[in-house]
């Protein structure tokens, strides 16, 4: 008779203790979108201080390129304001996509470092 005490287990290991963590927000350039790269006191002792910065500086650089203003941008809010933003319907709008991309990265980055 086979020994069902030693089954494999398929389950995950996970951190014991789930924390949620808030990273403040940096004003250091006027209302520019960015957050501190300072390492919060909860996460001490839990990544390195490399991984938690290089996290902030790929978010950081997301919301640089969806608040930027370039030609495409203003073509975008033009074509927008003349048709009555109707586009927007089936296609969304340059900072849609790059939260969506923010949000992406965001999983990504708690897979792989949070």
């Amino acid at each position: 008779m086979p020994d069902k005490s030693k089954k494999k287990s398929n389950t995950c290991f996970t951190p014991n203790e789930k924390i949620a963590c808030f990273v403040e927000r940096d004003y250091t350039k006027g209302m520019e979108v960015q957050f501190s790269l300072e390492l919060p006191s909860a996460l001490n002792n839990r990544i390195p201080r490399e991984d938690f910065e290089n996290a902030i500086i790929r978010i950081n650089h997301v919301f640089v390129l969806a608040e930027r203003l370039d030609a495409t941008t203003v073509i975008s809010n033009i074509f927008s304001f003349l048709f009555c933003y109707l586009h927007l319907i089936f296609t969304p709008s340059y900072y849609e996509k790059q939260m969506l991309r923010l949000d992406e990265l965001i999983m990504q980055l708690n897979r792989e470092i949070f």
